[in-house]
């Protein structure tokens, strides 16, 4: 859509709920890709304040009116959709973080040891039973279900990731508005973090093999990451169709950001696996004594505040979008991306209409 296509939609005499909907999301995705590329000023959109509120006062129709309120859905689910994927990137990030200093300070370790054993000092040395015991093989086996929890929280984080991008790529279908994917291009799926983690795996394997470390130690350190590849972290077809039978069922399904992710995972939501990480306890952080509950509190409560960003004013229907979608702007490209605050061109552009 286009300005021309704009004033085309202004001109009509009647417009319906579709597209008086279509029109407002393309307005927003265009807000939303100015205020994460252009290098200053407020971002411009397609529409101006009086548009909207001339586009939403167009509509008479009962049933035109429920149906733009369902793209009002839409547009919540998009102002927390980067909010969301930010969060689940998080969770990755923390998990890969622990599980590849931690290798790598074990196979550091190992070649010290070993370093030291081809020199001639005793392997019964303090120094060295100690390096081993606390930084090697011998600490990995004592932390291996804190690695193993850490491990998982890493594999579910990125399945999520990836059912983030399938839900926004069904909405984009489901509404007929292909410029909806432009959102993937700034939330990527964090592929390469899971790909040096598994690297890191394999370093360590091959420097206890040239060690001639017992087949024990080879198989605890291949448990700690299942060998995925991108196909792996694919959501299952029939999870993929319950999600799409609730977008044709009813859209505003999408009102709660994380409807589309749950099913699409058959079942996981992104707060479940910050809880079930943090119940792993401290086990899950195994260089520090600290981290690990805290880490996995802050995804659940990313997670949360973004729940209620997208959720807005809901209790208020009359006031609500709006404010939401000024919290995602601000959230993606600071202050200056909220198009939609301080003016009142939220409320024509998110108000739920009443017939």
């Amino acid at each position: 859509m286009n300005n021309r296509d704009i004033r085309k939609l202004l001109s009509q005499k009647t417009v319906t709920g579709e597209e008086v909907g279509q029109a407002l999301i393309r307005d927003m995705v265009c807000l939303y890709v100015d205020a994460n590329t252009a290098p200053e000023g407020a971002p411009e959109g397609l529409l101006s304040e009086e548009d909207r509120r001339r586009l939403v006062s167009m509509l008479a129709d009962p049933e035109d009116v429920r149906v733009y309120n369902q793209y009002r859905s839409v547009q919540m689910y998009l102002t927390a959709y980067p909010v969301v994927f930010a969060s689940l990137r998080e969770a990755v990030e923390s998990a890969f973080s622990r599980l590849y200093a931690t290798l790598v300070s074990a196979r550091s370790a190992e070649l010290a040891a070993q370093e030291l054993l081809g020199a001639g000092v005793d392997a019964a040395t303090p120094g060295l039973a100690r390096l081993r015991s606390e930084l090697g093989l011998e600490s990995l086996a004592h932390l291996h279900a804190g690695l193993s929890a850490t491990a998982g929280q890493m594999v579910r984080s990125l399945r999520m990731c990836v059912a983030q991008e399938r839900g926004l790529e069904m909405v984009a279908a489901r509404i007929r508005v292909p410029e909806l994917l432009v959102y993937e291009q700034f939330s990527a799926v964090p592929y390469a973090r899971y790909d040096l983690a598994l690297g890191a795996q394999r370093a360590l394997r091959e420097t206890l093999r040239a060690a001639g470390r017992p087949q024990d130690a080879l198989r605890l350190v291949d448990g700690l990451l299942p060998r995925l590849t991108r196909r792996d972290l694919e959501p299952r077809r029939a999870d993929e169709a319950r999600a799409q039978r609730m977008l044709r069922e009813d859209l505003s399904c999408v009102e709660d950001p994380f409807a589309l992710v749950t099913a699409i995972t058959g079942g996981l939501s992104p707060t479940a696996a910050a809880a079930a990480t943090a119940a792993a306890g401290e086990r899950a952080n195994p260089l520090s004594g600290s981290g690990s509950g805290t880490a996995a509190g802050t995804a659940a409560g990313t997670a949360a505040a973004a729940a209620t960003a997208a959720a807005g004013e809901r209790a208020n229907p009359l006031n609500g979008s709006g404010t939401a979608a000024g919290t995602a702007a601000t959230a993606t490209a600071g202050e200056r991306a909220n198009p939609l605050s301080g003016s009142g061109t939220a409320a024509a552009a998110g108000e739920e209409v009443r017939p």
